[in-house]
């Protein structure tokens, strides 16, 4: 049930029980999960005032901006950081940047289409739209 973590309170209460069981990694894996899942949905929100493109980028900014508290926090890189890293590692030691180029792009990607989708519900349920005055 790993599924759940990625979604927000859903994942929060798991990692919560977790926690209280006394599994400790289980639970933070869970609560990162949530809190990175909680940062893409309000970037695509935010964002989602701009139309898709801006829910597309909101989203992305969100997983990123999450990704670095994380890593920051952490004691190892998480998420897209953790991918740019290995780009990174590739040129330095001479090896084309393929695989690892293509883990960033689906990371953001990945955050992008969820931002999509939102911007996609949003409109039908009275969701965040400036008018002009």
């Amino acid at each position: 049930m790993n599924f759940i973590n990625h979604i927000p309170i859903g994942g929060h209460i798991k990692g919560g029980l977790h926690l209280l069981c006394g599994d400790e990694e289980e639970g933070i894996k869970s609560l990162k999960a949530a809190n990175r899942a909680s940062f893409v949905t309000g970037g695509a929100i935010v964002g989602s005032v701009f139309g898709p493109a801006g829910a597309a980028g909101g989203a992305a900014i969100g997983g990123t901006i999450m990704d670095t508290v994380h890593s920051c926090a952490g004691d190892r890189s998480e998420g897209v950081i953790r991918a740019g890293e290995r780009v990174i590692t590739d040129v330095e030691k001479g090896r084309v940047p393929i695989r690892s180029t293509l883990n960033v792009g689906v990371y953001l990607g990945a955050d992008a289409i969820s931002g999509l989708g939102a911007n996609r519900v949003l409109p039908r349920t009275g969701g965040v739209r400036i008018h002009p005055m």
